[in-house]
């Protein structure tokens, strides 16, 4: 879904289906404080709305089926607190990574193909932890179907991996990356 909304939807918004993303982009310094509260406004009731309209189409026993509710996936029992809020920031942190590499400017010429690496990058991510704790990598994702199922309480872990990752990473590209960042001066 990350590559079809990516390249739906890049031109519009720059595929902000995704709070951890606009969260970044502001910490990047890309994007407004009040456009990233209504992007991500926006994607809160999107993803309500959204996950409304799949219960109405949905067999109620596929429904009845999924534990604890549709879309949603706990961690396992056997993590804790801890290793719940590490996997989610660092399963996180690499896709707000992909998502820095693609706003750098250095890497402008390297957007051919950039919803098919996002695509990827997210699937590699979520095979690598969807066992774990479900790999949801977006806060809307992970909170939409536990305010639904009425439990937010099962989801705190993921979503303080999330916002984390998605505060940290931007700092981090920033001051690691950017620095040494001087345009090339061309010769007139």
């Amino acid at each position: 879904m990350v590559m079809v909304v990516m390249h739906i939807f890049g031109f519009l918004s720059g595929a902000h289906a995704n709070p951890c993303v606009s969260i970044s982009c502001y910490f990047m310094g890309y994007l407004a404080y009040n456009l990233m509260v209504m992007y991500v406004a926006c994607q809160v009731l999107g993803a309500g709305l959204g996950y409304f309209l799949l219960m109405l189409v949905l067999p109620q026993e596929v429904v009845d089926q999924s534990k604890p509710a549709v879309c949603l996936r706990e961690p396992m029992e056997s993590l804790t607190t801890i290793q719940i809020v590490g996997i989610e920031c660092l399963l996180t942190s690499v896709y707000v990574l992909g998502c820095c590499a693609f706003w750098d400017v250095r890497n402008g010429r390297y957007l051919d193909s950039v919803s098919l690496r996002m695509g990827l990058l997210v699937t590699v991510c979520s095979f690598a932890g969807v066992q774990l704790t479900g790999a949801s990598m977006n806060p809307v994702k992970t909170l939409v179907p536990s305010l639904f199922l009425g439990n937010p309480a099962l989801v705190w872990m993921q979503l303080t991996g999330q916002i984390l990752a998605s505060i940290m990473v931007p700092i981090i590209w920033q001051s690691t990356f950017m620095p040494r960042y001087r345009p090339l001066e061309m010769p007139i």
